[in-house]
């Protein structure tokens, strides 16, 4: 008979709790930055996040896709707690192994903007290890967006919408 160990099953729901709480900080400052890029010109995004995988144009609007496929294995560390008896004496194992599993790293990022380069709404699927470079281009640009923006409200003696 096969076990999980309480104290196993325990540890993975703490580290997939974690992973996700970091994947969600991790996937705001992507929204925080393609807030940022609404309203300007699609060759801001295109320095920002590189040259785009596809672009469509229709009835007056351009949709570019920025699309990452990157399979990879990870390693995880499996136990198994056994229980057997020998000849009516009690046998307890545990057995540790490492597992390889394939995991497809994949973000997809889609902007659209009017027939003039203005960007105007955007969205994205993908998980945090895929969407990884995107994440830190968009978020790096959201806070010099920010700062220039805090800066030049403070400096017309207004309070900035960035703030708390």
């Amino acid at each position: 008979m096969l076990k999980h160990t309480g104290k196993f099953a325990a540890v993975s729901v703490l580290i997939a709790t974690l992973t996700l709480l970091s994947a969600c900080s991790t996937f705001s400052r992507m929204e925080q930055g393609l807030d940022a890029l609404v309203g300007k010109q699609d060759k801001t995004a295109f320095l920002i996040l590189g040259k785009p995988a596809s672009q469509t144009n229709t009835n007056n609007y351009k949709q570019y896709t920025w699309l990452i496929h990157r399979p990879d294995v990870a390693i995880e560390q499996v136990t198994i707690n056994r229980y057997n008896t020998i000849e009516s004496l009690p046998l307890f194992e545990t057995l540790r192994h490492k597992q390889l599993d394939l995991v497809n790293n994949f973000c997809e990022i889609k902007l659209t903007a009017d027939h003039r380069g203005t960007i105007n709404s955007w969205s994205y699927d993908g998980n945090s290890e895929g969407c990884r470079d995107y994440i830190h281009r968009l978020g790096s640009f959201f806070q010099r967006h920010r700062d220039i923006a805090m800066y030049s409200d403070v400096s017309k003696g207004l309070a900035s919408p960035f703030t708390k």
